[in-house]
C-alpha cells in the first residue's frame, strides 16, 4: 500500500485475482467496523465488468458465510435505462452473481427502479428513496459507508461522463440522468456531491487499457483541478470532504505511475 497522502492510498495487485481478493476483504472488514460502530452498513455497487470478480468473491462459500448481509444495504451507483431481464443491467449482474447467491433481507437491496420512458422520473424516484432512507433535510447529501468506483478510460465513473457538462454544475440533486458509455444509453448515476460525501471510496481498476487515465487521475493529484487537461478529468472532481480514498489497481493499470 502506497500513501498518496493522508487520506489516499493505492493498492497494486499483481493481477485481477489478486486485485479482487484485496477489495473483497478490504470491503468484509469495514462492513464489520461499520456494523460495530454503527449497527448497520451501507455500499453503493458499480457496475461494468472490472467489479464482477468481487462480488463472485463475496458470494463464494467463504465470504458468504462470513458477511452479516442482515445489517448491509445495497445501493446502486448508476443504472442503464434498460429492463432488468436486458443483459446491459447493472441490476441483472449484480443479482445473477451475488444477490441471489447469499441470505440478505429483500428490504436491504435498493436498486434503481427503471422506467425506461422516462429517465428523469426513475433519476427523482431514486433520489426520494435516498432522502426516506437516510432522512435527508433539504440540500443534504447521504452519508454512504462505501462507494465503490470504476474508472473509464475515457475518464468517465459510474455514469458521470466528462462530455456531459451538467455533471460538473453546482448541485443540490443527488440522482441524475445522463447519455453516454459503452453502448451509449441513457443512464441514472450518483451525483458528484453525493461520491464526495461518502466514508470511505475505493477505485477498483484493471487493464492497461485504464495505465493512461488513472497516470493522469493521480499524478499531481492536489491544487491541480483548474489545469486544462484535468478539469472534465472525473477523479479530480471525485475528493471526499471527510473520508478515506483507496485505490486497488492490478499491475497493467499502474504500470505507468511512478510509485515509491
Amino acid at each position: 500500500m502506497v500513501d498518496l497522502n493522508k487520506k489516499q492510498q493505492i493498492f497494486v495487485a499483481k493481477n485481477y485475482n489478486n486485485l479482487c481478493k484485496e477489495v473483497t476483504e478490504k470491503i468484509y472488514k469495514l462492513s464489520e467496523k461499520g456494523i460495530k460502530e454503527n449497527g448497520c452498513f451501507t455500499i453503493v455497487l458499480s457496475g461494468g465488468s472490472t467489479p464482477q470478480g468481487i462480488y463472485l468473491l463475496m458470494a463464494n462459500d467463504f465470504y458468504r458465510n462470513k458477511f452479516q448481509w442482515k445489517f448491509i444495504h445495497f445501493f446502486w451507483g448508476d443504472e442503464r435505462c434498460v429492463p432488468i431481464c436486458d443483459p446491459n443491467s447493472n441490476y441483472r449482474m449484480i443479482s445473477d452473481i451475488l444477490l441471489t447467491k447469499i441470505d440478505i433481507p429483500r428490504v436491504n437491496i435498493h436498486e434503481i427502479a427503471i422506467n425506461t420512458n422516462n429517465p428523469t422520473s426513475t433519476a427523482h424516484i431514486y433520489e426520494s428513496e435516498l432522502i426516506s432512507y437516510f432522512n435527508l433535510s433539504e440540500k443534504e447529501f447521504p452519508r454512504f459507508d462505501l462507494i465503490l468506483l470504476g474508472l473509464g478510460s475515457d475518464g468517465h465513473t459510474a455514469s458521470l461522463f466528462p462530455q456531459s457538462s451538467n455533471i460538473f454544475e453546482d448541485t443540490f440533486q443527488l440522482v441524475i440522468s445522463t447519455v453516454g458509455g459503452e453502448p451509449n444509453l441513457k443512464r441514472i448515476t450518483l451525483t458528484i456531491p453525493v461520491l464526495n460525501n461518502a466514508k470511505n471510496l475505493i477505485w477498483i481498476v484493471s487493464g492497461s487499457l485504464k495505465a493512461q487515465i488513472v497516470k493522469k487521475a493521480l499524478e499531481n493529484n492536489v491544487d491541480d483541478i483548474d489545469n486544462m487537461d484535468n478539469k472534465n478529468l472525473l477523479p479530480k472532481h471525485v475528493l471526499l470532504k471527510n473520508g478515506n480514498t483507496f485505490w486497488f489497481l492490478d499491475r497493467d493499470a499502474s504500470c505507468l505511475l511512478n510509485l515509491k
